[in-house]
């Protein structure tokens, strides 16, 4: 996200002070030697402006954190049993949480 490109003499530093926002995400968008760090937890947005009239928000598609490869949540799929859920195991049926509210109607996690 390229509102979160702060700069800063690191990104510790960026990061704390939020101060200048550098858009292109080049150093060169940085005074006295500072470099331009993403993914500050800071946001610019002095340049938004609101909407005249009301905006429809739509539900946007959610995307899962990476999971590391030997993560037990990798090891976790909906089925209406144990030998299903292993026997057609995909990233379509897997439930990282453990929880079965993830998986279809009729099946559980396991």
């Amino acid at each position: 996200e390229r509102r979160s490109q702060f700069c800063g003499i690191s990104w510790g530093d960026a990061n704390s002070k939020c101060g200048q926002w550098c858009p292109s995400g080049e150093d060169t968008d940085c005074p006295g030697g500072m470099g331009c760090f993403g993914n500050t937890e800071c946001y610019y947005s002095e340049d938004l402006v609101p909407t005249q009239t009301p905006v429809r928000v739509t539900e946007a598609p959610v995307t899962r954190a990476p999971i590391a490869y030997g993560d037990a949540a990798n090891t976790r799929f909906c089925g209406v049993s144990w030998g299903m859920a292993s026997a057609e195991c995909s990233i379509e049926s897997s439930c990282p949480s453990g929880e079965s509210d993830e998986c279809p109607e009729g099946q559980t996690c396991h």
